[in-house]
């Protein structure tokens, strides 16, 4: 299970990057192109990776180990700028481009209904992105307390500040201890934190 991640807002200072007046070092983040200091120059933002085509969903790749989708920006060498998908080899810009696999809905053999894949995925895929409201987390716990009684929540963690009360297809999707063929990560995008449902093995329906 992934940790949460911190609120960060991005800095806004004037001068270069330091410990006493970035925001960004002093949560232990990277500053991002969002920031209010010049992060193209700045010697904190992420560097983006440096992956041949095709490799950047492995812990060899410093976006991807960091949670962190690539940033066509930054990542000059992955293919990560390719807005074709069939011509795409970079894997870890689903969420960006919204490179997704439709979703059916129908009765569950684990709890009341579920979400299907239509066709097939391989691993690695993004089968979906979690979406819905952001919600506080006293407000959560309120709605946590009427979910509980129909014996159905669909409340997620985002981080400290945020809870995503979904409103998507996701959250019908039913977890499976003993096979799961999903699982869910926290991912940066352009600044932002989204949640991908990403295929843990291939040749499933």
């Amino acid at each position: 299970t992934q940790s949460t991640w911190d609120e960060h807002m991005g800095c806004d200072h004037e001068g270069p990057c330091t410990a006493e007046n970035c925001s960004c070092i002093q949560s232990l983040n990277f500053c991002t192109s969002f920031c209010g200091c010049s992060s193209a120059s700045c010697s904190y933002s992420h560097p983006g990776c440096r992956c041949s085509a095709g490799n950047c969903q492995t812990p060899k790749c410093a976006c991807f180990i960091a949670s962190r989708e690539c940033d066509p920006l930054l990542c000059k060498s992955c293919g990560s700028e390719e807005k074709d998908p069939t011509k795409r080899k970079c894997k870890n810009v689903s969420i960006r481009y919204r490179n997704h696999h439709k979703l059916l809905l129908g009765p569950s053999s684990i709890a009341g209904w579920g979400c299907f894949l239509q066709g097939t995925a391989q691993k690695g895929d993004l089968l979906t992105e979690y979406t819905g409201e952001i919600i506080s987390h006293e407000e959560a716990n309120a709605r946590g307390g009427q979910y509980d009684y129909h014996d159905f929540t669909c409340l997620f963690d985002i981080n400290q500040e945020s809870v995503l009360d979904a409103g998507s297809k996701a959250k019908f999707a039913n977890h499976s201890h003993l096979h799961p063929n999903s699982v869910s990560r926290i991912m940066s995008v352009n600044g932002d934190l989204r949640i991908g449902l990403f295929a843990l093995r291939g040749n499933f329906i």
